[in-house]
């Protein structure tokens, strides 16, 4: 097999942009006993290994060139570098003990998806650690954003109850945005800014993070809610939720978006009370766009099953006389994030709805592989604006490996739902994640799950 022998001492020379630890870190996770010197000396949006021959990108996302002699990458943006050093890390082949071989060849290769994002749910229940295996799983899947929600587990200094006590202080937190931001991908900030306002699992779990903690705050939401909903007509409620979008803003770095979420409202039921939604939402919208941001919302509450062939299998959540008045008010600077778990014949008709009424659109499976793959293809079909994997309560009962074979699929353009497809990726899954965040032996540490089994 020709390519690159590693072995004992190695150079890799980056830009100066790739000043991070983690990014040495992978490469030295990837090839256990190499002695790796970094040196941050080669040109913008390259990298490279011994004495290799260097390729241009030629206007694609990246290119890997790999010869006997040594390894070279390139972008066409930083970004794209970095998913071409994600790449070349898939190349190395262990071949003895400490000694290790990049695989030959030269690779081209462009998204046929360009926004490629994961949701990712922050929980009390979430250790720090497996939030840094979700996050370096998402890097591997080179999706290009990632979109962080806390639930109830962020510190936050514009409000302190929006966190549980044993939540994460914006220090332990940093440290992981960091290393998304070293990879060139973009955080998205998540707060909700309607529905789901108790920033807990409302039915599954009955807890409301802050008036569990203080019941003298329910002034800040809508009466007889039982604090699901904000109360968007409060200026208190109103400012609050300003403040937090300014502090997340400031946590998440520089970006282009803001997931306000606005869900599963079912609260709402005049047209009266729609437009006003509607015209809160126009509001936050505007805000985020005086910063450069644009406001991304859940798409259920702005459908009605009614529109739809009877025993459809779409997530609607309004009337018909609501969900009208909601899309006829809400500014197109919006985008709308479709959420169709159950769909899984045909192609998401929800989604070609939503951009034929002129909203810009992402396209948002689940767990179901089949769903998957006709998110993928809505995605190319409709000519929509991207792609969101979303992953709930699923992280913790093995979702990983989906998450990577999705990413690899929605920037191919293709998914492959079946379950050999699937099968395959798993051991691979697992053996990436191992490399990505070494347990040391510890059997609790190892794998994407706790346990085996439940007890």
């Amino acid at each position: 097999m020709k390519g690159y022998v590693l072995k004992g001492r190695e150079t890799v020379h980056l830009p100066k942009e790739a000043n991070h630890p983690v990014i040495r870190e992978f490469l030295q996770n990837y090839t256990t006993g190499v002695q790796w010197e970094t040196v941050f000396d080669a040109e913008e949006n390259t990298l490279y290994i011994g004495n290799p021959t260097a390729v241009s990108p030629d206007g694609e996302d990246y290119c890997v060139n790999v010869t006997p002699d040594g390894a070279f990458v390139s972008g066409s943006t930083y970004s794209g570098l970095m998913r071409g050093f994600v790449t070349l890390l898939e190349r190395i082949v262990c071949t003895d003990l400490e000694t290790y071989l990049i695989e030959g060849g030269c690779e081209k290769n462009t998204p046929k998806i360009g926004f490629r994002s994961v949701h990712l749910c922050v929980f009390p229940e979430t250790k720090l650690e497996f939030l840094k295996k979700e996050v370096r799983m998402c890097i591997m899947g080179k999706y290009s954003h990632l979109i962080i929600e806390f639930w109830g587990t962020l510190k936050m200094d514009c409000f302190p109850l929006f966190g549980w006590r044993e939540a994460f202080s914006k220090a332990e937190i940093k440290e992981i945005f960091d290393e998304i931001r070293a990879f060139g991908i973009e955080i998205i900030p998540f707060f909700q800014h309607w529905g789901h306002a108790s920033l807990s699992r409302g039915g599954k779990s009955g807890k409301h993070v802050v008036l569990d903690q203080d019941v003298r705050y329910e002034y800040l939401y809508r009466p007889h809610s039982g604090g699901w909903v904000y109360d968007f007509e409060n200026p208190k409620t109103l400012a609050l939720l300003k403040c937090a979008r300014d502090e997340l803003c400031e946590l998440c770095g520089e970006g282009e978006y803001f997931h306000i979420g606005c869900d599963e409202a079912e609260h709402l039921k005049t047209v009266e009370e729609a437009r006003k939604v509607a015209e809160h939402i126009n509001v936050v919208a505007a805000d985020l766009k005086k910063n450069g941001r644009r406001a991304i919302v859940w798409g259920d509450m702005l459908l009605c099953k009614a529109q739809f062939k009877p025993g459809n299998q779409y997530e609607c959540n309004s009337s018909a006389e609501v969900a009208n008045a909601l899309v006829d008010t809400l500014s197109r600077d919006v985008i709308i994030a479709d959420w169709q778990y159950n769909v899984t014949e045909g192609l998401i008709e929800t989604s070609k709805l939503f951009k034929d009424k002129g909203f810009d659109v992402l396209c948002c499976p689940f767990d179901k592989r089949t769903n998957t793959a006709l998110c993928v293809d809505s995605v190319a079909e409709y000519g929509l604006y991207g792609f969101m994997k979303t992953t709930w309560h699923m992280m913790h009962t093995g979702l990983l490996a989906q998450v990577l074979q999705t990413g690899w699929g929605a920037y191919e353009g293709k998914y492959d739902p079946s379950y050999p497809g699937y099968s395959a990726i798993v051991d691979r899954s697992a053996g990436i994640l191992r490399k990505l965040v070494p347990s040391g032996g510890e059997y609790l540490k190892a794998g994407w799950v706790e346990e085996q089994i439940d007890i």
